[in-house]
């Protein structure tokens, strides 16, 4: 549940894989019922208990396989992606590959554009940052080339995010943060320069690919820690519902000829109660 939360919470991961949070935050939840379920079965040894938590177990255990799967396969395959767009832009100048990729790539382009426009329309005036320090904060409603505000791109807060954990600039390409240089976060944990030009950060793509990539092999680790256990359990549990079907189903055939002697004729019984005095007297 608590990893579920983080990938839910997390303003990177939850914009390029949106719902495996809440997904994982559901089958955490289905766990901890599971584990309800089966520490009751033991207490009380009813056999409908136990089976319901086999079902549970296999059910959750399986599922937490798959999302386990799911969210390595995507992770990584979101890192090639991202890898690849930004190798063809350094190559042919063009953005074309994953639609989602060529959306950010497109989307921190305009941003850049927007953020551009309003140094270039604001004057340095006494007390107020260097220009080049500007960030998108300080330009409220700033837009692009074609009249688009900054604002109402999708990706906005992910490249917020980006630049503030990974410490970047740029997407693709070398370039100065868009949200501004808090002191001590440049590159190597200096003073942002008194230049743009200066200092040029690392793009924030390269960051983003680092992170998807451990993701992907953390989240396959959380989510195999639990399935196997899960799994495990519910094999056991199913051998012990076997077993006392197995030990029931024995008794019943210990039980069935005395049951049988007993039911198949009442009106039997007097005859045989006279049968044995005839042969008492005859002695």
């Amino acid at each position: 549940v608590n990893k579920g939360r983080q990938l839910n919470d997390d303003p990177i991961f939850s914009h390029l894989e949106m719902g495996y949070g809440k997904a994982i935050i559901g089958l955490g939840c289905g766990c901890v019922a599971a584990g309800v379920v089966g520490v009751l079965s033991a207490y009380t040894r009813k056999r409908c208990l136990l089976s319901g938590y086999v079902l549970l177990s296999v059910v959750l255990g399986g599922s937490l396989l798959i999302v386990a799967y799911i969210l390595a396969s995507i992770s990584r395959s979101d890192a090639v992606r991202f890898a690849s767009v930004c190798g063809r832009r350094r190559e042919t100048g063009a953005l074309y590959g994953s639609e989602r990729m060529i959306q950010l790539m497109s989307e921190y382009e305009s941003m850049r554009q927007a953020l551009d426009n309003c140094i270039a329309n604001r004057t340095n005036t006494v007390g107020e940052a260097p220009v080049h320090l500007l960030s998108l904060d300080s330009c409220p409603g700033a837009v692009d080339d074609q009249l688009i505000p900054w604002e109402v791109h999708r990706y906005d807060q992910l490249l917020r995010a980006a630049e503030r954990r990974y410490h970047c600039g740029g997407a693709c390409e070398a370039g100065s943060p868009l949200f501004g240089w808090p002191l001590g976060t440049g590159k190597g944990g200096v003073i942002p320069p008194e230049s743009a030009e200066d200092l040029l950060l690392e793009p924030c793509v390269k960051g983003i690919i680092e992170d998807l990539r451990q993701q992907a092999s953390s989240n396959a680790t959380v989510s195999l820690a639990a399935a196997i256990p899960l799994l495990l359990s519910g094999l056991c549990g199913s051998l012990i519902c076997c077993s006392r079907a197995q030990k029931r189903l024995e008794r019943n055939r210990q039980r069935g000829p005395y049951q049988l002697a007993w039911s198949a004729d009442p009106s039997s019984l007097p005859l045989m109660m006279f049968d044995e005095e005839d042969s008492s007297s005859d002695d």
